[in-house]
Order: C-alpha cells, then sequence, then structure tokens
C-alpha cells in the first residue's frame, strides 16, 4: 500500500466534510489538524487533493506565537537520584519503643531498665517488642534477632 493509499484510505467521506466545514470556518491548516485529530501532513494533502485553501498565519500570530515560546524559561530536565531504601536508625527505633523510663543514657553509658547495657541488648529487647507486636524485627544484626 503506497502513502497516498493509505492517507485515502483513512480519510472518509465524511472527514472530508468535516474539512470543508474547517477550512470554510477559516481555520489554518495546524488548527485544523489539531481539531480532527490527524497529522498535519493528512490535512495538507487532502486540501490540495480538495483544492482547498486553509487561511495561512499572519504574520502578527507568528510573531506572537513565538514570543510566547520565547516568554516560557526552558527548563532543564532533573534527572531523579537513586537512593537505597532508608533502613531505621537502630537506636532510634529502640528509643520509640521502649521509651524514655526503660531506656535510659547517663555519661555516654545506655541503661535499659537501669543496669547498663550495649547496642545488642537494646535491640534484642527493642525485637522483643516488636515480635510480641507482629512487626518485623531489626536484623542488621544477627545477633539482635529474636526467635
Amino acid at each position: 500500500m503506497t502513502k497516498v493509499e493509505y492517507i485515502r484510505s483513512e480519510f472518509t467521506r465524511e472527514n472530508q466534510a468535516e474539512l470543508w466545514m474547517h477550512v470554510n470556518d477559516g481555520l489554518t491548516a495546524s488548527q485544523i489538524a489539531e481539531e480532527m485529530g490527524k497529522p498535519y501532513s493528512t490535512i495538507t494533502f487532502w486540501c490540495e487533493r480538495l483544492n482547498l485553501e486553509p487561511r495561512k498565519m499572519t504574520r502578527k500570530e507568528i510573531d506572537a506565537r513565538h514570543r510566547a515560546r520565547q516568554a516560557v524559561p526552558k527548563q532543564k530536565m532533573i534527572q531523579p537520584i537513586e537512593r537505597a531504601t532508608q533502613k531505621p536508625n537502630p537506636m532510634q527505633e529502640a528509643e520509640l519503643y521502649l521509651g524514655k523510663k526503660r531506656l535510659q543514657e547517663r555519661n555516654g553509658q545506655y541503661y535499659l531498665d537501669g543496669r547498663p547495657t550495649g547496642l545488642n541488648g537494646i535491640i534484642r529487647a527493642t525485637n522483643t517488642i516488636l515480635k510480641a507486636n507482629g512487626s518485623p524485627q531489626l536484623d542488621a544484626n544477627p545477633a539482635w534477632v529474636v526467635s
């Protein structure tokens, strides 16, 4: 199928009548193409075949379109930065679930229920609460996981 046959096959008599109506309304070829949802080349082809002369854009319209394009600043396409999903800070999670009454910090030492405790003990206590609630445990270190 040649290009002419293809264009002829997709442009029905109703399309031709609509084209004739738009030309009589004084639309330009680009406006007709936009209105009908057809490519500009199809509209110009059929205007030539049917001896229709769509309205030409005036110099004033061309200048206005040009000014409008210049007025809109071009924005650079910002590429999204791929970030790894952030893991929760274990100590912040511990403070959230254990509370200030159970977990205290004095002079750089952590106390859990009044006893000095290291990071593993604090996170295991937090994981005990998380497991009881059915939430996923903090598992960055296998020693933290409560079974």
